[in-house]
């Protein structure tokens, strides 16, 4: 009786992602900066006193960080994608239309990442001149309304945004208050996102994104990007520092 209680159970059990599936499919969540991180590796060893601290650090970027970063999101990744994920993203990698809309996508995050000087800008501008700042949107109400459907409420991008402008702009004695963050700022940085979205992502690529959305494997990555980022015990930058710190000997 006991087993045939369990077996609904035992049938929707996946297999979780293997490291060699998991190595195939190349999935993480963002770009963790080398340079950022051997400055927080610099500042570790700095603090501990850990003897020729620059020669460490360079042999540990060069030798075993990219280890440490794989096997630190395997570690993530394995608790949130299945084997049947896997199966269906090799499925996927030969599919034109999401060869198509993934290359214009990484185009797209590219550019947001190469743009933080954008975003201190419009931050003081917002500040300094509220209503004159809003930026229009430049594309078709169609699109914008497919493009709010997959992005708008990305509210983590458009945090993290924020947060990396807010702690350049305290030292310069700017500071946003909540009506500006959510109703100025925010606001802009959407639009502009939008405006750059036209440039690399066709309506077709967006009915794709809006079509994957839903599906099982893009609700296990969102909870795993979601667990990378926000998670106190899943947190990547946490888990790859203390990778660091045993490296470098450090209790």
């Amino acid at each position: 009786m006991v087993l045939v209680a369990l077996m609904p159970f035992l049938c929707i059990a996946q297999d979780m992602i293997t490291k060699e599936q998991f190595k195939e499919i190349k999935q993480s969540a963002g770009i963790m900066s080398r340079d950022k991180m051997k400055q927080v590796f610099l500042g570790l060893c700095n603090s501990y006193k850990v003897k020729e601290k620059e020669r460490k650090v360079e042999t540990y970027m060069s030798e075993q960080f990219d280890k440490d970063l794989f096997e630190c999101y395997y570690n993530i990744a394995s608790k949130y994608l299945t084997v049947d994920d896997y199966k269906y993203l090799i499925e996927k990698k030969n599919d034109p239309v999401a060869i198509s809309a993934t290359e214009h996508q990484a185009r797209l995050t590219k550019m947001i990442s190469d743009s933080l000087s954008v975003f201190t800008t419009l931050f003081e501008n917002v500040i300094s001149d509220g209503q004159s700042t809003v930026v229009e949107y430049e594309c078709p109400e169609s699109y914008q309304a497919k493009w709010k459907e997959i992005y708008g409420g990305n509210s983590n991008l458009f945090k993290s945004l924020y947060e990396s402008v807010s702690q350049i702009q305290k030292g310069k004695g700017f500071n946003m208050d909540e009506d500006e963050y959510m109703g100025i700022y925010i606001p802009c940085v959407q639009a502009m996102i939008c405006n750059w979205s036209y440039k690399f992502l066709t309506e077709k690529d967006l009915d794709y994104f809006i079509k994957e959305k839903d599906s099982p494997t893009q609700q296990h990555f969102s909870q795993y990007k979601k667990a990378m980022l926000m998670s106190k015990d899943d947190n990547i930058g946490t888990a790859v520092i203390k990778k660091a710190m045993e490296y470098f000997m450090i209790k």
